[in-house]
């Protein structure tokens, strides 16, 4: 008797197994030993070849023999199951689809008749629906879903972060959702814009540290000096939403591409025991929110040789050698983005801005920084590396609403050699008491009463708006005659 057995159908479309039951002397036939071989196979993924389902078969008995046609044949007589079961069976594989007579030929003497559809009753071969029948019958089985889930790998355990806005729910919760990717997604097409470029823009990088957070480039496009911007290593701008704050260049990457799994959000968070990932910078520009690319922690520190080449080509003065992308990574490093210092990539990204906003050149042009490294400063456009450039249809001509507060003050500092700015009242002081100890104390003091000064007439002028009880408190001490530095370590600003 030759029996079908299916080998989950949906997913080999091309590839049949035939079971020619040959019972021995003295044996009884039974039809629960080729389903048992049918559902051992059938738990195959669904790339599974018919070398691999010899494979299979070869591991089943050591006696494999081939016969004309090339077809696979192996005798299961030392199968390790019980002797009550077929002693000697051989199993054939084929990658063409056989015709309905030697999918099923039954002999309905040897089988139970209650199990048998009425063409086997018959004597006749069951029709095409029939047959699809059971293939779907067959390949649903509850035994694949046990096999399946024997097979796969166990739900990962680990603790949680809980969420310190939303008690009893976990941190980042909403970043799964569509409306978090819209709202960041929204912010960096108006932080493109404010320097003047489209979101397909990826020519030059657009740097954006911490201290810039509330600055509109047209306010610092005047005080801009290549002596005065900020260092590759000065804080990263954050961007924060619902209850979790990372990088901007974090959340780029995470925001970049289909929507998130909640392990994946495990991760991004920085729980469970996966390979934790990070938002690499392929121009190896720390503060560029256009060049990221969400990738594997150990990729991104693999990066930093690329970089290294690229740095030291152009230190070797051999500046045209270096190519436009690296061939070890994917996506590839700019090597040529690269090669500049941090102090030419602002540099460009002003021009850039000036071609935007229809600006003239700089009448004096920028000068080379004291500390620059190479012969050559590229500090505009065009520049000595053909990578980085600008589409005209990548400009934005109009210039966007500040994300600022209209009329809100500026917050510089005077004692920063990079332009720096802040936001609040408190931040700034607390920059001035911290970060500049070094300067006299009357001068740092005149520098907090001068700023609480500010700030009350911004807020004489503003009906709504934000006010801290205790910050309006210190703007007042702050502008009285007896105000002293005591008073000032007594607020205990961080």
């Amino acid at each position: 008797m030759t029996t079908f057995v299916d080998c989950n159908p949906d997913s080999y479309q091309r590839t049949t197994l035939h079971i020619s039951q040959q019972p021995a002397a003295g044996g009884t036939d039974n039809a629960t030993r080729p389903q048992k071989v049918g559902r051992r196979l059938s738990m195959y993924e669904d790339d599974t070849s018919v070398d691999d389902l010899y494979d299979d078969a070869v591991s089943l008995s050591p006696r494999v023999g081939h016969n004309g046609r090339g077809v696979a044949q192996f005798s299961s007589s030392q199968y390790t199951e019980p002797s009550s079961f077929i002693q000697s069976s051989t199993i054939e594989l084929s990658t063409s689809e056989p015709s309905t007579s030697d999918l099923w030929t039954s002999d309905p003497s040897s089988s139970n008749e209650s199990s048998m559809s009425p063409h086997d009753r018959a004597g006749l071969p069951p029709c095409q629906n029939e047959v699809a029948g059971h293939k779907r019958k067959r390949s649903t089985a509850g035994y694949d879903r046990i096999a399946f889930s024997k097979l796969a790998s166990p739900m990962p355990d680990y603790d949680i972060k809980q969420s310190s806005r939303f008690p009893g729910q976990i941190r980042a919760y909403d970043w799964l959702s569509k409306a978090a990717s819209k709202a960041f997604h929204e912010e960096l097409l108006h932080r493109l814009a404010q320097w003047g470029v489209s979101e397909f823009h990826d020519g030059t990088c657009i740097l954006v540290p911490e201290k810039w957070k509330n600055l509109d480039p047209m306010d610092i496009l005047a005080m801009f000096d290549l002596e005065n911007c900020p260092s590759g290593q000065s804080p990263r701008l954050r961007y924060q939403y619902s209850d979790h704050c990372v990088s901007f260049a974090r959340a780029l990457g995470w925001f970049t591409g289909p929507p998130r799994s909640g392990v994946q959000l495990d991760n991004f968070v920085g729980i469970g025991n996966h390979q934790p990932m990070d938002a690499s910078h392929t121009c190896h520009h720390n503060n560029c929110i256009v060049h990221i690319v969400y990738e594997a922690a150990h990729i991104n520190q693999d990066r930093k040789k690329c970089c290294a080449m690229a740095r030291r080509t152009r230190q070797e003065k051999r500046a045209d050698e270096i190519p436009e992308h690296c061939e070890e990574h994917n996506p590839p490093c700019r090597l040529q983005h690269a090669a500049l210092t941090t102090n030419e990539a602002y540099g460009i990204q002003f021009d850039v801005l000036r071609q935007a906003r229809g600006l003239p050149e700089r009448i004096v042009p920028l000068q080379r920084p004291r500390r620059h490294l190479y012969a050559t400063l590229e500090a505009k456009l065009p520049c000595r590396f053909p990578a980085i450039s600008i589409f005209p249809s990548d400009l934005i001509r109009e210039r966007p609403i500040s994300l600022k507060t209209k009329g809100k003050p500026e917050g510089f500092c005077m004692f920063c050699r990079e332009i720096c700015a802040f936001d609040s009242a408190a931040g700034i002081w607390g920059h001035i008491i911290h970060q500049h100890d070094g300067i006299d104390t009357a001068q740092r003091l005149d520098e907090i009463r001068r700023i609480a000064g500010l700030w009350r007439a911004y807020w004489q002028t503003q009906s709504g708006g934000k006010r801290g009880r205790t910050t309006v408190q210190r703007i007042e001490q702050a502008l009285q005659p007896d105000f002293s530095w005591d008073m000032v370590l007594a607020w205990n600003v961080r």
